[in-house]
């Protein structure tokens, strides 16, 4: 029995000390600490589930979404690369810094350091889209698959995926919404590109048809986020005339 329980203890230490290998921290404060290696270990449970998803079928209408295609090696891939990249050497770096950052930026990454503004811990929800949890994805997709930047935002990668699937194999935030939106299943992530939200801004939550939002499209073709015309309206009398 003595020798059952040394055992066990050796084996809980070396798991211990191999989970601490794989994460290491720079001028991150406790909490900092304790939280970023809670996301990671988030992050690694909900892409092991989407490649789990891709394998059995079940995410074929968000992979129809992001990426335009039914086949789903290449997500599989990248996503396996990505999960991959949080068990071997060397170790990911979390830098918690004020370096090289500015209004807006939430962190950026080098060859195996995350670097990360404050704006990151009090800016990004943890549910929806451009989540801590995302933006984790995102560089991880950059590090270990070389994927580019083709279309920032939600609607623009559900556009790139309708119009060039190959880019959108290869686009980071179509990764980052492809694993936001199967952890979120409230959110539109299986809703396919249609003309009528073929705006560039569609799904952000702000009409953008007209003159009716901060940005200007044609006219139904943001039906997400506009209320429908009424049929007496001017603007519907006016489309409907010839």
């Amino acid at each position: 029995m003595v020798r059952f329980l040394l055992l066990l203890l050796l084996c809980l230490l070396g798991n211990s000390a191999h989970a601490a290998e794989r994460l290491s921290f720079r001028n991150c404060t406790p909490e900092q600490t304790e939280h970023l290696s809670q996301l990671a270990e988030q992050t690694q449970t909900v892409v092991a589930r989407a490649i789990t998803d891709l394998e059995e079928g079940s995410a074929q209408p968000h992979l129809l979404s992001w990426f335009g295609v039914t086949n789903p090696a290449r997500v599989q891939a990248v996503l396996s690369a990505v999960l991959e990249r949080f068990t071997r050497p060397p170790a990911l770096i979390f830098n918690c810094t004020t370096a090289g950052c500015r209004p807006g930026l939430m962190g950026y990454a080098g060859a195996h350091e995350f670097f990360l503004c404050p704006a990151f811990f009090t800016h990004l929800p943890t549910l929806g889209f451009d989540t801590q949890m995302g933006m984790l994805v995102h560089e991880l997709t950059h590090l270990t698959a070389d994927t580019a930047d083709f279309a920032y935002g939600p609607a623009r990668a559900r556009h790139l995926a309708a119009r060039t699937p190959t880019l959108a194999l290869r686009n980071a935030d179509s990764y980052q919404f492809f694993i936001e939106s199967l952890w979120s299943p409230s959110l539109y992530g299986a809703q396919p590109f249609t003309l009528s939200n073929s705006c560039p801004y569609a799904y952000d939550g702000v009409c953008d048809e007209g003159l009716a939002g901060g940005y200007i499209c044609p006219l139904f073709t943001d039906q997400a986020d506009c209320q429908p015309l009424p049929a007496n309206s001017c603007r519907a009398v006016l489309l409907a005339s010839p």
